[in-house]
């Protein structure tokens, strides 16, 4: 339907009247309820609905001392086809802006009312009446147009928008609008949005804490979005950020509220994180190691050194340079395999069967050319060949960190260290029990697991033992497993302890 535009009076004879229409060509079939509406309403302006139309409308009044009562009742509405959107504060403006020209008009009134003296003045009036009603109408198109056309690019922007927008009663909380993507997000059509509280929807937090985050919004200046959270009917929790800002449209104070999803952004986050803490781990095992590896070395050259000065020794220098050069590799090797994890883009470190008897003995090796100026003892009690456990080549950097800390921290003449090895099922998984019991100073309840913390220090003695446990403990988390310390002899920590591994089988 076209725009038209309806001029009516109230006859206190023959009732309401359709005097003026445009265009003229409109049937008087599609717009016969229009004039019957200036008695039925008390407002002065209102929008009303019959049928497939609707229209907005101002029932005005002037004097007329020839009406009885001495009044007279008009109306002028603009009407369009249901579907059509009416910009309430344009509408009412133009209505008033009719009203005030043609009251402007002297005698208007003439043009309505036949029963005086001079006809011809009335037709005169009647003339200037029509010209006015048609500038009106002439005027009212194109600005219907452009708000047509405005209204066409909000929807276009409002309903394809990637964000869900939500229209809020800034009083009430009513929902009065939401997009497609509003309906997407909350589950709902959005018929069944329109109309109901903002409480309704379903968020994991407190409603009262989302209000109080949207009014932030609306009244602190530069605010950051809020991040709350809203629950999907099959119970997943989507993390969400949302941002206000406040609207008046038709005297109506309202709150338009844009949710974005924003799960993909915290996984993404959360990836970063975790490749961060990932290059902060392997940075912290190489320097660990290496610092290890020429350790060994320096104290190696300074053993070849006294060998090369003492003719009895000097015999025994083959033994410390494959020493040195079995250290050498090993640090080439470290350099390599961090290497290669750093560069594999899955965050998951690479994990298949690894035996661990001959695991075991490779570090015990390792570690007693390392402390070749303590009586060192290491015995393993194992329950055969073949102990396999789902990890990688990390697991011998756990094995030799383990069996130097008791070294180290050991101030007796004679170092002894027990590995046993059995078997234990728990939380229906099946692992394997690595325990290494050594009969060093010890470790206090207190500080239990203190030493797994990363730079952990509770004194000097305890120098050396914060970034070798922290990174044991990050490597068998990383392998499923789990690593505790308890005292040797229960009761009495003093007698040296007992670190337990328990390690999924392969």
């Amino acid at each position: 339907m076209k725009i038209i535009s309806v001029l009516s009076y109230f006859d206190p004879v023959i009732g309401p009247k359709v005097f003026l229409k445009a265009p003229e060509s409109t049937k008087d079939g599609e717009i016969y309820a229009i004039a019957s509406m200036m008695d039925a309403h008390e407002e002065k302006f209102f929008i009303h609905i019959t049928g497939n139309i609707k229209s907005a409308n101002y029932i005005f009044e002037i004097s007329n001392p020839y009406s009885r009562g001495e009044i007279e009742l008009f109306q002028i509405s603009i009407v369009v086809n249901i579907d059509s959107e009416i910009n309430l504060n344009l509408a009412r403006k133009l209505l008033q802006g009719f009203i005030k020209e043609f009251n402007d008009i002297e005698e208007v009134y003439k043009a309505f009312y036949f029963e005086f003296e001079n006809k011809t003045e009335g037709k005169e009036k009647l003339t200037e009446v029509k010209a006015l009603f048609k500038t009106f109408h002439k005027s009212f198109k194109p600005a219907v147009k452009a708000l047509e056309l405005a209204e066409i690019r909000f929807q276009t922007l409002f309903k394809a928008a990637r964000d869900a927008i939500l229209i809020i009663d800034k009083e009430t909380a009513d929902i009065v609008d939401a997009n497609t993507m509003a309906e997407r997000l909350f589950e709902k059509p959005r018929k069944e949005i329109i109309g109901i509280n903002a409480s309704q929807l379903i968020f994991y937090e407190d409603y009262k804490e989302v209000r109080k985050h949207v009014l932030k919004l609306i009244h602190t200046e530069d605010a950051i979005p809020a991040e709350i959270r809203i629950k999907k009917s099959n119970g997943k929790v989507v993390p969400v950020e949302i941002n206000a800002n406040e609207i008046k449209i038709d005297e109506r104070d309202l709150i338009q509220v844009i949710i974005r999803d924003i799960t993909d952004r915290k996984i993404a986050e959360q990836k970063i994180v975790k490749a961060y803490d990932r290059a902060d781990f392997f940075k912290d095992l190489f320097a660990y190691d290496m610092n290890r590896i020429l350790g060994n070395i320096n104290k190696s050259t300074e053993l070849l050194t006294s060998y090369l000065n003492n003719p009895k020794l000097v015999n025994h220098k083959d033994e410390v340079l494959s020493m040195i050069k079995g250290q050498a590799l090993k640090g080439l090797n470290l350099i390599l395999y961090v290497q290669k994890i750093l560069d594999i883009e899955d965050s998951d470190i690479s994990m298949g069967s690894i035996e661990i008897n001959s695991l075991l003995n490779e570090a015990i090796t390792d570690v007693s050319n390392s402390y070749r100026e303590k009586l060192l003892e290491i015995n393993i009690e194992t329950i055969g060949d073949g102990v396999f456990v789902k990890s990688n080549e990390l697991l011998l950097n756990v094995f030799e960190s383990i069996l130097i800390n008791a070294a180290e921290h050991n101030d007796k003449p004679f170092v002894s260290i027990q590995i046993k090895i059995s078997k234990e099922r728990k939380k229906k998984v099946d692992y394997y029990r690595i325990e290494f019991l050594d009969n060093g100073m010890g470790i206090p309840d207190d500080m239990k697991e203190d030493i797994f913390i990363k730079g952990y220090r509770q004194d000097e003695s305890m120098s050396g033992m914060g970034l070798g446990l922290y990174l044991v403990d990050r490597i068998i988390e990383s392998f499923n497993g789990q690593i505790w310390v308890e005292d040797r002899i229960e009761g009495d920590y003093s007698k040296g302890s007992k670190f337990i591994l328990l390690m999924p089988m392969a």
